[in-house]
């Protein structure tokens, strides 16, 4: 997997710059990066797990790495990938000793691009999405894909509609197709999941209005 998206981050580089030939390349690059212990004894007060099968170990170390690459072709066209070694345990799999196991993987990437001659912009591929939600959560509860741990493949148009009061959003993503392009047997069977949303976003003095409709179609 490793291997796998370092050869993708650098085809999407060759890609997105041959688009623009005439500009100097440039990424730009940030991220984070977490490591904790955590420290546990008599959990669920007898030191076992909830169903007493297993005995706890008090001391275990985690570690996660999150790496966003930015490279822009132009003001209208750029491309987004991220990487993650996501929440593993030293002493475990890919950071085992000597370990060999590969465990980076892509969880973001997606084309943003303007679209000609409008201030309307469309990004397309597996991106961070979530519904319009007061600043008292964290994150929307209806569908809450932006916390930095999930995305989702989609199609979303945005931009202003009145400047400085009115912009929206309308879009489309597929959350779930378990069996791909061929159902297992002859007889189609219902594996996908659609989703089809639209947002509004009206800022008045004083206040600010986020109405949004979403529908989910199973089939």
């Amino acid at each position: 997997m490793a291997r796998l998206a370092v050869g993708l981050a650098a085809a999407l580089v060759w890609t997105i710059f041959s688009v623009a030939p005439g500009r100097a390349a440039e990424i730009r690059a940030y991220g984070d990066f977490r490591v904790h212990g955590n420290f546990f004894q008599n959990q669920n007060f007898t030191g076992w797990n909830g169903t007493g099968a297993q005995t706890e170990d008090p001391v275990v170390f985690f570690q996660r790495l999150r790496l966003h690459f930015d490279l822009p072709a132009s003001d209208a066209l750029s491309f987004r990938l991220g990487l993650r070694l996501n929440n593993e345990i030293w002493g475990q799999g890919p950071l085992a000793a000597d370990s060999s196991v590969p465990d980076i993987e892509p969880y973001q990437a997606y084309l943003q691009f303007a679209v000609p001659d409008t201030d309307l912009r469309l990004t397309v591929g597996y991106q961070p999405l979530s519904m319009p939600h007061t600043p008292v959560f964290y994150d929307s509860v209806v569908l809450s894909t932006d916390s930095g741990n999930s995305d989702t493949a989609a199609v979303v148009l945005s931009g202003p509609l009145a400047a400085d009061i009115l912009s929206g959003t309308l879009g489309y993503g597929r959350l779930v197709d378990a069996n791909g392009p061929f159902d297992p047997s002859t007889t189609q069977t219902g594996d996908e999941f659609d989703l089809f949303f639209a947002t509004l976003d009206l800022t008045l003095p004083g206040v600010t209005i986020s109405p949004f409709g979403m529908a989910g179609v199973l089939g």
